[in-house]
């Protein structure tokens, strides 16, 4: 598969990833308390998540439709096509429950900055995400090179301020985002191929 193809399915999983989570309010995923810390949200009602629509909805998008681009571009089967989604969501979902926990650590020491603590936060949150995504693919398809995975999931996810600060994009910051960083996943994805 080309690169420039992926890149185009992906941004449009990434759009309708967005647009899942602003317009799909199905509940709140339930915050977790292990150890003694919180894993979701702190507030002033005890531990809770966000909106499952931001756990589930980009994972489940991205994975089922770009699974299906793979299955035809690399041959994966259909299971291997239902395995990359289920490793789609979980590594988004994943990446997520870090992503709020990162943050809500990293606000009080940078002074309450927006910027540099949504950016480390993305940094990490992306190395999660596309780490695991990208592990489970490389184990599907074992001609991928998962590094190179890991290192844009990483990459891009330094553009999670686009979609958290509103003053930068506004209402479209999270539809850039999610396109961005699914178009550029899918077409890390279409050239990971180890060369021999």
């Amino acid at each position: 598969m080309r690169s420039s193809i992926a890149a185009g399915i992906g941004a449009l999983t990434g759009v309708l990833s967005a647009a899942s989570v602003h317009f799909l309010t199905i509940g709140t995923f339930p915050g977790i308390v292990l150890f003694g810390t919180c894993i979701g949200a702190n507030s002033t009602d005890g531990c809770s998540g966000l909106t499952l629509s931001i756990y589930l909805g980009p994972g489940l998008i991205f994975g089922v439709i770009f699974g299906i681009a793979l299955e035809r571009g690399f041959r994966l089967g259909r299971s291997g096509t239902a395995l990359f989604a289920l490793a789609s969501l979980l590594g988004n979902t994943v990446a997520v429950m870090a992503a709020v926990n990162i943050f809500q650590l990293l606000q009080p020491l940078f002074d309450n900055t927006e910027l540099p603590v949504d950016a480390v936060t993305g940094l990490v949150a992306g190395a999660i995400g596309g780490g695991l995504l990208g592990g489970a693919a490389a184990a599907l398809l074992p001609e991928l090179r998962w590094g190179r995975l890991l290192a844009a999931g990483t990459g891009l996810g330094l553009l999670l301020p686009l979609a958290l600060d509103e003053h930068l994009l506004g209402s479209a910051g999270p539809y850039i985002f999610y396109a961005l960083w699914q178009g550029g996943f899918a077409a890390a994805l279409a050239t990971a191929r180890r060369i021999d």
